[in-house]
């Protein structure tokens, strides 16, 4: 009898579970622009994501978000840097407004070169070059792009990054491995009209090279935004150092982070950034400092703040294609242009600017977009949300921007990035017409 009651209940979830499933999926509005590459998670041979989403979608979306934002919490208080590894000073610092905005390049250990999940990762998303299949697409991205002169230039860097990926399993995460893949991020550091100090997607802040001391010779560090809700390795160790300062974060950072049981954390942040009327005060709050705050509502994987400080932008995985057709800057690597073939490039990218990730997690139909803190309205709006959201971001004047991937850049290619990036979020321009 039990037996039965147990079956019974059982199969009444399963069904529910795929009743659930296939009603919402009815309900979902898909994105305006084809994406033929999808999301595929293999498991002997069959894609189980449609399966996952089934779950997902079944649960309440306070149990979601929580699943989510467990898993994807950072899973250390500290992040190697090339100062722990090799003894050298992992700043670079440049000045971009005189006495007021300042870009610091901060070089740390690779986290995804050493992370046995990563290459598996790294196909799904589709930069595969252990498969005849994605080092064709490479090539094909690359002769569509620059021709031959592409394709030669292409064939060296899948051989160099195959070279360091067997370095890596013959020797591990040693030295010599390490130099080899350096990752690369850029703080913005602006100093308010009133002396105090606002960081801007913060890195870690070292004594040792005296990076500390200049930062405290500017002023005190009173603020701290972070740019994307998916920036959180460093933090950690930001909030250890600056404990007293104004913390201005999506809601989703906080309920990663306090998962880190050595992390002495307020209960919340003291403001999210998410929430219209605390944004707004926010902004009231800095009105004479120089500084104004943007949310870009409706980027569900990001959450980016875009912050206008001194006439400088300031921004955050908003931009991967520049105008010039390059990913995030000028200092290519074999890797970067890898991923810029593979995913960033057609016949991958839908606009030749974007990865398909990033449509993946905007379409309310992809099984994908539940994988996140927050999932896109399945209506379909928050495309336009956030196509109004960087509108508004666009009227503004930017003399200069800082990217935390691309560095500093010009105002104007910093608006041309984004309209290059994201104009097919309701298919019009984002930029305001010219007179």
């Amino acid at each position: 009898m039990l037996l039965k009651l147990l079956g019974g209940t059982a199969g009444g979830f399963a069904t529910y579970i795929l009743g659930n499933y296939i009603i919402e999926k009815r309900s979902c509005k898909p994105l305006d622009i084809e994406v033929t590459r999808q999301p595929n998670i293999p498991v002997f041979g069959v894609n189980i994501l449609p399966v996952i989403g089934a779950f997902f979608r079944a649960l309440p979306e306070s149990t979601r978000k929580k699943l989510i934002n467990t898993q994807n919490a950072p899973k250390s208080m500290k992040l190697e840097d090339w100062f722990d590894v090799f003894g050298k000073d992992p700043y670079k610092i440049e000045e971009i407004v005189p006495g007021k905005v300042w870009s610091v390049e901060f070089k740390f250990v690779s986290h995804f070169a050493f992370d046995p999940e990563a290459e598996k990762a790294m196909k799904m998303l589709g930069l595969d070059l252990s498969s005849e299949e994605g080092r064709n697409t490479i090539l094909e991205a690359a002769e569509l792009w620059r021709g031959q002169q592409g394709v030669e230039q292409a064939k060296k860097d899948i051989a160099e990054s195959i070279r360091v990926n067997e370095l890596i399993k013959e020797k591990g995460k040693c030295p010599e491995t390490i130099a080899e893949l350096p990752s690369i991020v850029y703080m913005g550091v602006v100093k308010l009209n009133n002396g105090e100090v606002l960081l801007y997607s913060p890195v870690k802040v070292r004594d040792e090279t005296g990076f500390s001391e200049w930062l405290n010779n500017i002023g005190p560090v009173k603020w701290v935004v972070v740019g994307s809700s998916s920036h959180t390795l460093q933090l950690p160790e930001v909030i250890t150092k600056f404990p007293e300062a104004n913390y201005v974060v999506p809601m989703t950072v906080w309920e990663k982070i306090k998962h880190l049981k050595d992390l002495k954390l307020k209960t919340a942040p003291d403001y999210d950034y998410t929430n219209p009327e605390e944004l707004a005060n926010l902004n009231t709050l800095l009105a004479n400092e120089g500084v104004s705050l943007y949310h870009v509502n409706g980027d569900t994987i990001t959450e980016a703040m875009v912050v206008k400080a001194h006439g400088t932008a300031l921004e955050c995985d908003l931009i991967y294609t520049r105008p010039n057709g390059e990913v995030f800057n000028e200092n290519q690597t074999a890797w970067t242009r890898l991923y810029n073939l593979a995913l960033c490039k057609k016949p991958t990218s839908p606009n030749n600017a974007l990865p398909p990730y990033r449509f993946w997690l905007m379409d309310p139909t992809c099984d994908l977009s539940l994988m996140q803190s927050v999932r896109p309205k399945n209506d379909g709006s928050s495309c336009t949300d956030m196509a109004d959201s960087l509108r508004t971001v666009l009227k503004e004047d930017f003399d200069h921007a800082i990217g935390v991937h691309t560095g500093p850049i010009p105002g104007d290619d910093f608006k041309e990035s984004l309209n290059l990036n994201w104009n097919w979020l309701d298919g019009k321009s984002l930029l305001q017409p010219k007179n």
